[in-house]
């Protein structure tokens, strides 16, 4: 059985946060990444945002008690103070009726971004599929890949750089007046391609997905930017795996070429091949040139998995729970009986304890030592 509180959503937050603050100090170290490899790290960010995805204590998870202080603000703000008919509200209510109104304006937003942006495409963009090296160079890559050739690739105003959007219609993008080598242009439309081909485009659509359930936690967004990279990491390796040198080296010139005009953009709903961030392209071309031939160290790999598995069990299994005693109640013999005890039912599957008729505190499940109280709803 799962249970949603706020102390298994504190776990949730608390140790998401903890993740991704390793993940950020890893993404910091070109020559670390390169040790443990681009395919353990996105294992990495999968177990975070995983752990983002499930805030919920289960059924044989272990209370530990918070310090009395601590417990005493997490009761007051989990204590009913407005009382309206048959209802009672709390800090934490009014925090989730927050919580879900501001979800639901977030994804109007990134619906309304969505449908407008391709509404410019369809409006103001040129279509160039079927012009010369275009239309052979986007054939070549389809049958590399064998798959059915389903891209509009389309001159656009406004756009910083190339870039993918439409997880079922994919549109390739490319600024007006964007004028490269042939060879440069083969580069953009694989690296785009391989977006699309390794479901790129669904994956980014999780990680707004993600910023919109978690609008109120900045640590989200340095989420989204990890798996941004990861992504782009990805395809970067992919069209160079089996290139020589020489290759990779033409692939880092398109890709710098396209830096020159491009600018920071973060609003398109798409994937881009390349912006104006120099710490992420130096990253990109410290990894293209040394992974062929950087060792994996599987013992870091082992330790890594060791820590991200055993804190992401550790945040489901053991729930931090506030539970404290007024002094008032404590000075005196508490003893939880039917005659001065009592637990009510609350919506969300929680039980609010009562003695005296006092309000203690609100726990997750009935224990054997208050199962023998009566239960209202």
């Amino acid at each position: 059985m799962l249970t949603f509180s706020n102390s298994s959503m504190l776990m949730s937050v608390l140790f998401s946060n903890i993740l991704l603050i390793i993940l950020y100090f890893i993404f910091q170290n070109t020559k670390f990444m390169l040790e443990i490899g681009h395919k353990f790290l996105a294992l990495l960010i999968a177990i975070t945002a995983l752990r983002f995805l499930f805030p919920f204590e289960i059924a044989c998870s272990t209370n530990i008690n918070l310090p009395g202080n601590l417990s005493h603000f997490m009761i007051c703000f989990k204590k009913p103070f407005i009382h309206i008919g048959n209802y009672s509200l709390s800090v934490w209510h009014i925090f989730l009726m927050i919580w879900a109104i501001g979800s639901g304006i977030a994804l109007i937003r990134y619906l309304f971004s969505y449908r407008s942006f391709l509404a410019l495409i369809k409006l103001t963009g040129t279509d160039i599929s079927t012009e010369e090296p275009c239309q052979t160079q986007i054939k070549e890559i389809c049958q590399a890949y064998k798959k059915k050739n389903h891209f509009h690739i389309v001159e656009l105003n406004g756009i910083a750089s190339p870039m993918i959007t439409g997880i079922h219609k994919p549109y390739i993008l490319i600024p007006k007046d964007f004028h490269v080598e042939t060879q440069d242009m083969y580069y953009i439309l694989s690296h785009e391609a391989a977006h699309f081909f390794h479901h790129d485009l669904l994956l980014k659509l999780c990680s707004e997905i993600l910023c919109i359930l978690y609008w109120w936690n900045p640590f989200v967004k340095i989420l989204k930017q990890q798996i941004t990279t990861m992504l782009e990491l990805r395809v970067d390796l992919k069209i160079t795996d089996s290139s020589d040198p020489q290759e990779r080296i033409h692939y880092l010139n398109c890709l710098i070429n396209t830096a020159k005009t491009a600018v920071p953009s973060y609003k398109e709903p798409a994937v881009s091949f390349c912006n104006a961030n120099t710490s992420l392209l130096s990253q990109r071309f410290s990894i293209i040139m040394n992974s062929p031939q950087k060792k994996i160290s599987r013992k870091k790999q082992f330790w890594f998995s060791f820590l991200f598995i055993g804190l992401y069990f550790f945040s489901i299994f053991f729930i931090f729970e506030p539970f404290y005693i007024p002094p008032e109640t404590e000075e005196g013999i508490f003893y939880a009986t039917p005659d001065n005890s009592y637990l009510i039912k609350n919506p969300n599957g929680t039980y609010d304890f009562y003695h005296n008729d006092t309000y203690i505190s609100t726990i997750s499940r009935i224990d054997e030592s208050l199962s023998h109280l009566p239960v209202y709803d």
